[in-house]
């Protein structure tokens, strides 16, 4: 899965703060091993990552959030994420990138939390709770970094 994920590392160098000033500067070798890491973690979560840079198109995405949509990294990678996922409300009426919380949280520079509706890639609807977080560097919002989890079976356990 790294190999195919290889790609993101110089995108995700963009958005990852390194080095942070006033750090000793980190040789290619540890730059790389730090990424590495980095990768391995972002895998190894449960929760589905997704990382935009600062037009709030997707540049990264872990496998648990693939499984979560159904769509991978290279489908989505460079659009918005919207765009896939969440681009028409459950009633079927569209919903534009400019209502959605999650791509707030970029241009306000403000953490947004909250449940919405996603849109599977086989074209069902299934309740997510998000928290979508710019990333900052040098005082500049670089990207988002958005967590994501399926809260079906809480639903179906507070409707019963």
């Amino acid at each position: 899965m790294r190999d195919r994920l290889h790609p993101t590392y110089s995108r995700l160098r963009l958005l990852l703060p390194l080095p942070a000033p006033k750090m000793n500067v980190l040789s290619p070798e540890d730059s790389n091993a730090l990424l590495s890491r980095l990768q391995d973690l972002c895998e190894n979560a449960t929760v589905a990552l997704f990382v935009m840079d600062e037009h709030q198109h997707c540049v990264y995405m872990n496998g648990a959030a693939e499984l979560l949509t159904g769509f991978t990294l290279p489908e989505v990678q460079g659009r918005p994420l919207h765009d896939f996922v969440h681009h028409h409300r459950p009633d079927g009426t569209p919903y534009p990138l400019a209502e959605c919380p999650i791509d707030r949280a970029a241009p306000q520079n403000n953490q947004q939390q909250g449940e919405e509706v996603f849109i599977h890639k086989d074209g069902h609807f299934y309740p997510v709770a998000f928290t979508a977080s710019p990333i900052r560097h040098e005082d500049k919002v670089v990207g988002t970094v958005i967590e994501v989890q399926d809260i079906s079976t809480r639903k179906r356990q507070e409707a019963a």
